[in-house]
């Protein structure tokens, strides 16, 4: 065996190991992007639950969060504020989807509609 044919089989050791690197870093970056996404699903999970918990535990915004769309010429000055402030992180998260999705950043693209029924 020539020194050629010794540094040859480096090469092709070399490519293999190369391509094994290659799959191997594949398989990472699959499985963080599956975790990212799951950790996403979860944090827009726990934001409406945080956002849904101060209508649950208050009658007055529970009534202000019904009545509020209906008529808000019926609220006054205070309450439209308070109603304001409400409905702020509900339509922040919806930009926020939005803006994800145009950038690509939201594969599943879901437009989400919130109903409150009387």
């Amino acid at each position: 065996m020539t020194l050629q044919d010794i540094a040859a089989m480096g090469e092709i050791a070399g490519a293999i190991a190369t391509i094994c690197t290659l799959l191997y870093l594949a398989i990472q970056i699959r499985d963080n992007t599956r975790a990212m996404r799951a950790e996403a699903r979860r944090s827009d999970i726990m934001s409406e639950d945080s956002g849904y918990s101060s209508i649950v535990d208050s009658r007055d915004v529970a009534e202000l969060f019904q009545n509020g769309p209906v008529d808000p010429s019926t609220l006054d000055r205070s309450d439209r504020i308070r109603f304001g402030s409400l409905l702020a992180p509900f339509i922040s998260r919806v930009q926020l989807e939005f803006l994800e999705h145009q950038e690509g950043l939201r594969k599943e693209g879901r437009a989400r509609a919130r109903f409150i029924l009387n």
